[in-house]
């Protein structure tokens, strides 16, 4: 059984009913997250400050759903726009505790809270914890009211799952049924279409990935939002070199700086692998290093332990192509598995690299 929530509504009939009472601070308490959701992509930092801002007028002002509903986007900035799962995990947690209390029984928001503790598990080991994700996604699926968009990013964790798990057809079939739930929503319509890129390009489909890219920048620049843009631009520079078009990819590549000078946001893996290959087909394997630091810096000791280790599996292969000692990075990746409760997966990778095979050449179907 299909239950909806609606949290629109709710957060619509809260504003009108403070606009018909001239009450301002209810009026800004209802209007704080649109403003903090303009500035995730450009300085997280200012938007973590206005949901604070918002978590303490809900308090304030004795509205506990809305104080879990500024706690719940609290997260959402830690784990997908600051980086830091450790804090987003930690604060996912306590509202998930919180939302259990009677009073929050027919809160429209509780899918999302739920959602959002999901999804940080999804980033710290979603091996390990395959079984559980699955189950959670089940139910939450058939039990609890769902908002669209919660329904629909529940769709997308099938699909990052299948990936991880390196069902690659399975990740495909996902994403493509992800895609269709989403055409209520451009930001939605540029992830989904950024999915099915990353998985063009990997099975090096260069024709769908660059036709998935030209969507996802429509629908990125329909969003208001650059993030899109700038991966669809690494996406046609790297195909370009790819295919011997050095003009183009330089074209390409400059559009792409431009564009990204604005964003304070974190790149995703697809960019960082989209942009390590680019600067390697130049030869320029220092600036593809260069990149893997940047990139591991960004996640290390911040609790994203599948990421970390799959970061050094990156750095070791790039190390062994560029002809560098490897001792050191292999015994930290087999340090950083210690933390995952199912090593094994890491293990059969690292063996390949330590008898000489640096390749990204992708396992799985």
């Amino acid at each position: 059984m299909t239950l909806e929530s609606d949290l629109w509504g709710w957060i619509d009939n809260f504003y009108r009913e403070a606009i018909m009472k001239g009450d301002t601070h209810r009026m800004r308490l209802a209007t704080m997250h649109y403003d903090a959701w303009k500035q995730f992509e450009h300085d997280p930092d200012t938007a973590l400050s206005i949901l604070d801002e918002g978590l303490e007028l809900a308090e304030r002002l004795s509205e506990p759903w809305w104080w879990v509903y500024y706690t719940y986007w609290r997260t959402e900035a830690f784990v997908f726009y600051i980086g830091d799962l450790n804090k987003g995990l930690d604060n996912a947690v306590r509202t998930a505790v919180e939302v259990r209390k009677p009073e929050y029984e027919r809160f429209p928001g509780i899918g999302r809270v739920y959602r959002v503790l999901l999804d940080s598990y999804v980033f710290r080991d979603p091996i390990g914890y395959e079984g559980k994700i699955k189950e959670t996604i089940h139910t939450m699926e058939h039990d609890i009211p769902l908002d669209l968009d919660t329904r629909c990013l529940l769709q997308a964790r099938r699909s990052q799952m299948a990936n991880i798990l390196e069902d690659y057809k399975g990740a495909e079939e996902q994403a493509l049924i992800y895609l269709n739930m989403c055409e209520h929503s451009a930001f939605r319509l540029m992830h989904a279409y950024e999915i099915l890129c990353d998985l063009a390009y990997r099975r090096e489909d260069y024709d769908q990935a660059i036709a998935y890219a030209t969507e996802m920048d429509e629908q990125s620049r329909r969003s208001g939002k650059k993030s899109g843009t700038v991966v669809s631009y690494e996406v046609r520079a790297t195909l370009a070199r790819i295919r011997g078009n050095e003009e183009d990819a330089l074209k390409f590549y400059r559009q792409k700086l431009a564009h990204e000078a604005s964003l304070g946001t974190k790149r995703g893996s697809f960019s960082y692998d989209l942009m390590c290959r680019f600067h390697e087909l130049a030869g320029e394997s220092d600036k593809a290093w260069a990149l893997r630091e940047r990139q591991f810096t960004e996640i290390e000791g911040k609790g994203f332990f599948h990421g970390e280790v799959w970061t050094r599996i990156l750095r070791c292969r790039l190390l062994g192509r560029m002809g560098k000692p490897l001792e050191t990075e292999i015994s930290a990746t087999y340090k950083s598995i210690e933390n995952l409760l199912k090593p094994e997966f890491f293990t059969k990778k690292i063996k390949r690299i330590e008898a000489g095979d640096y390749s990204e050449k992708r396992d799985g179907n």
